[in-house]
């Protein structure tokens, strides 16, 4: 398995359904909270399409996951970066833990490599 076969997996294709829904959001509002919340949503979209929802809301996977509500977060993107990549990774490792358990520090280093990659446009 080469270093980019990850980025032609269904992996990929769940981060980039999350990633486009914020995307989309930030281009039409400049407003990264906002757009962190339509991200949020289709990460718990994501959970229930691969069986793995466990949570009642998106809010709920946000606070788990994160320790911290919408309401903590910023309007600019960059000062919400860091919180975007840990939620991200987080949320990948809960929806294909097929994946990524056993834990595998090759794949860990991948995922946040596509999560970057996803998120810098």
């Amino acid at each position: 398995m080469g270093f980019f076969s990850i980025f032609k997996t269904p992996v990929n294709e769940t981060l980039s359904s999350i990633c486009s829904a914020y995307k989309n959001k930030l281009m039409a509002t400049g407003d990264s909270k906002k757009a962190f919340v339509d991200m949020a949503n289709e990460a718990y979209n994501q959970l229930k399409k691969n069986n793995r929802s466990n949570f009642s809301s998106p809010t709920d996977t946000y606070k788990m996951l994160s320790g911290k509500e919408f309401k903590d977060l910023s309007k600019d993107h960059a000062k919400n970066k860091e919180h975007l990549q840990y939620y991200l990774f987080n949320m990948m490792m809960y929806i294909r833990p097929d994946y990524y358990k056993p834990e595998d520090y090759s794949k860990n280093e991948r995922l946040k490599i596509l999560i970057d990659t996803n998120l810098n446009y």
